[in-house]
């Protein structure tokens, strides 16, 4: 039988792994978003027939909110209608001063 004190530390243990499962994610799908806010812009990389309508190749956006819980942020495109994107690779990349 296991001790209480042995249980918790293995919880300890699961908890941590999670969060660098977690933030491996993050790293992946949004680069270093821990480093943007609202305010902040992203510019566009790639059109495609589901953006072609909203968004310029190369045309910068400001953030209007994001989630980092939910990996997406929320512009106002060309239409001038807001939408949220699950995207930020393949199709966005932050602009902000003194990002690197």
């Amino acid at each position: 039988m296991i001790s209480r004190e042995e249980y918790n530390n293995a919880l300890d243990i699961v908890e941590e792994y999670h969060k660098q499962l977690n933030l491996s994610i993050v790293k992946r799908s949004f680069s270093k978003i821990e480093h943007l806010k609202e305010g902040d812009f992203v510019e566009v990389l790639k059109v495609d027939t589901n953006t072609k309508r909203n968004l310029t190749l190369g045309k910068k956006y400001k953030i209007l909110g994001f989630s980092v819980r939910n990996y997406s942020f929320i512009i106002e495109g060309d239409n001038g209608k807001r939408r949220e994107y699950r995207s930020f690779n393949r199709t966005f990349k932050p602009i902000k001063p003194n990002y690197a």
